[in-house]
């Protein structure tokens, strides 16, 4: 298949070299900063040209646009503007929000329009192919658009799923939970140690191993007996504790502490290690606010 890649960030250059080594031939690329040209052209060998809205080659089997959710539609409609995209070529876009109908707003003549999202993230380029590899793409878009991208998606390795439009919303929702929350919670806890005497980074390379070993966990024993801790166990005591701690120091991870705690009280009661009456007073620990920050 001949595959041109709009939009060489981390994402783009790791589809660039995802699909090179699933045996399909990548007929140019686009960036619109000179930088990222350069880089996808370092790390993939593909000559990436500057253009925000490249004219593509005479045969491209599929273009996947991998710019800023924001600047999809335009893009798509800019390219086509200049250089009518034919009907034998399928659009895609990557992103989780967006459905594919954007596509067809933007250029009504496409042959097929497809969203492909990888639940994944790609900060790391390095094992950009590797990742893409692993991840479970959600598909949405014209049921023949859909079957090609499905068609390449597999033979470069990957595993696919559809997703109903009306979802897309709530998908990416729990796509963010898992992955840029993930992060969030990493700086939180962080910020938790401060007092302790560490600054960030040694704090966070003393959480990592923990963190770590949480997700093997999963991996290893799903939910809901991944789940350890003093909430599993039923420890109102620690938990009140913990919370008066956190409100004295840092009071905004106090919230944040609560809010998961009450996802965890409800985890932990299908776990079933600690009774509904221990359990209950967890849940009662994580309500009472402490009196040093009562309102006046």
């Amino acid at each position: 298949m001949k595959i041109f890649v709009v939009g060489a960030g981390r994402l783009g250059r790791a589809l660039i070299a995802f699909f090179a080594q699933g045996g399909h031939e990548i007929v140019g690329a686009s960036n619109r900063t000179a930088a990222g040209a350069a880089a996808a052209r370092e790390r993939t060998g593909v000559d990436a040209v500057v253009s925000s809205s490249p004219v593509l080659p005479a045969a491209v089997d599929m273009v996947w646009i991998t710019v800023p959710d924001r600047n999809i539609a335009s893009v798509a409609a800019a390219m086509h503007a200049q250089s009518p995209i034919p009907p034998s070529t399928v659009l895609v876009h990557a992103a989780g929000a967006l459905p594919a109908a954007v596509l067809r707003n933007a250029v009504p003549s496409a042959g097929g329009v497809a969203a492909a999202h990888p639940l994944q993230t790609f900060a790391d380029s390095r094992r950009g192919p590797q990742m893409a590899r692993e991840a479970v793409w959600f598909l949405e878009g014209d049921a023949e658009a859909q079957s090609r991208v499905r068609e390449l998606l597999h033979g470069c390795g990957a595993r696919t799923r559809p997703l109903p439009t009306k979802d897309r919303a709530l998908y990416h929702a729990a796509a963010v939970l898992a992955s840029n929350a993930l992060v969030a919670l990493a700086s939180a806890a962080t910020r938790a140690l401060g007092p302790v005497g560490l600054g960030r980074e040694e704090a966070l390379a003393a959480l990592l191993p923990l963190m770590s070993a949480a997700v093997r966990n999963l991996a290893a024993e799903g939910l809901p007996r991944a789940l350890t801790g003093p909430i599993a166990r039923g420890d109102a005591a620690v938990v009140a504790a913990h919370v008066r701690a956190l409100a004295a120091v840092v009071p905004d991870v106090r919230e944040a502490y609560t809010v998961l705690a009450k996802e965890t009280v409800r985890l932990a009661r299908e776990l079933g290690e600690a009774s509904a009456e221990e359990l209950d007073a967890v849940s009662a620990a994580l309500t009472s606010i402490p009196a040093r920050i009562q309102a006046p």
